[in-house]
């Protein structure tokens, strides 16, 4: 038996990295004796670190000769499908799918999909993703989008993240007070490339929110790569002393304590959110990124309160806004904390749940040695 495994992996993005950790252990605990071989843009380094064996994802003729014995290809984790960070990573993850088809059953899980602006690329995803033989989303507006192309609702399920699968491994940090040994801090997490207009307002409302709080100021960059140089721009030119972290090489458990410590988090990306949630940490989703909005809406419902997170799309148009947000998160508040566990209790069950039941529609599905599409 063995799974061939693709996402975004190998390129040091801490919440890749995050999801393939939490996927590498379902399939061990599922399916003991799977070979699991991962396609990572670093595949020695992506062996090493998960115990997995790992190709080369750009090795098409290598992918090919997996994909001639593979039990099964699972799409894993993230916003995999989508070209607004490029067309050419949609076209990749599609065109693998589009192999693996011929071959084996086609597993997409823990995905969001979209958003997709090129008609091609809509086109291509919409012909193939409807004849998958199953598909987790980890928020309604994928499931939507899906359901909308065709696919059927028995092979559609509506799950979460699987970084949410983590749960468990840290509640002890969700008991832990607000305040590390440094004193009360800011947790700051940012994405890419940042205008001139968003850095002025960033630095501007931090500064004054630290005066005012008399909080240090800490950025953490979950994906260096991408976001290290614009975060350590803006720390340069805030009046007071700053920290910026990089989590490539430090990993998971130095990121989770960092947020875990902090009175709350402003995030720009997906997973910082996620952590602060795995944590109990009240945080702002920065930006007019669908994905983020979607995560707080499922925090919403879960815990019947929008008063431990909040979105924030402009930022660099609303003045002092983003300092006004943060007054009413505050890291030690107990009935905020409450919601929190609440939330982030109620995602992991229905995760759970869900992957859960996807394992055992997969093992089912081997066993039969059919194909439901």
């Amino acid at each position: 038996m063995k799974f061939l495994v693709s996402g975004y992996y190998g390129f040091g993005n801490l919440g890749d990295e995050t999801i393939l950790s939490a996927l590498a252990k379902e399939l061990r605990e599922w399916f003991p004796q799977a070979e699991i071989v991962v396609l990572s843009a670093m595949p020695e380094e992506t062996a090493k670190q998960y115990h997995v064996r790992a190709i080369n994802r750009w090795d098409l003729m290598g992918v090919q000769r997996e994909l001639q014995s593979a039990t099964a290809f699972i799409s894993g984790g993230g916003g995999l499908i989508q070209d607004q960070t490029s067309r050419r990573s949609a076209l990749y993850y599609l065109a693998l799918i589009a192999l693996a088809r011929r071959r084996c059953p086609v597993y997409l899980i823990g995905q969001g999909i979209g958003p997709i602006r090129s008609r091609f690329v809509r086109a291509w995803s919409e012909r193939l993703l409807r004849r998958v033989d199953l598909a987790m989303v980890r928020d309604e507006i994928s499931r939507e989008v899906l359901r909308d192309w065709g696919l059927p609702e028995e092979r559609l399920v509506l799950g979460g993240d699987l970084a949410l699968l983590l749960w468990p491994q840290f509640e002890s940090l969700r008991e832990t007070s607000a305040l590390g040994d440094e004193g009360p801090y800011l947790a700051i997490c940012l994405k890419g490339k940042l205008s001139e207009k968003l850095k002025a307002s960033v630095v501007e409302q931090l500064d004054r929110w630290s005066e005012l709080q008399n909080t240090k100021i800490t950025f953490i960059a979950l994906y260096p790569e991408e976001d290290l140089e614009g975060m350590e721009e803006i720390a340069s030119r805030m009046k007071r002393s700053t920290k910026v972290l990089s989590f490539a090489k430090l990993g998971l458990k130095s990121a989770m304590e960092c947020i875990g410590h902090a009175q709350a988090i402003v995030g720009m990306r997906l997973h910082a959110l996620i952590f602060a949630l795995l944590t109990a940490r009240p945080f702002v989703a920065l930006g007019d990124d669908h994905k983020l909005e979607a995560f707080v809406k499922r925090i919403e419902a879960a815990d019947g309160s929008i008063s431990s997170c909040c979105t924030l799309t402009r930022p660099d148009a609303q003045g002092t806004e983003l300092a006004q947000l943060l007054m009413c998160l505050n890291g030690n508040d107990e009935i905020q904390h409450a919601r929190l566990v609440q939330a982030g209790e109620t995602l992991y069950r229905q995760t759970r749940q869900t992957v859960n039941a996807v394992w055992k529609r997969l093992s089912d599905q081997i066993e039969a040695g059919g194909r439901v599409s």
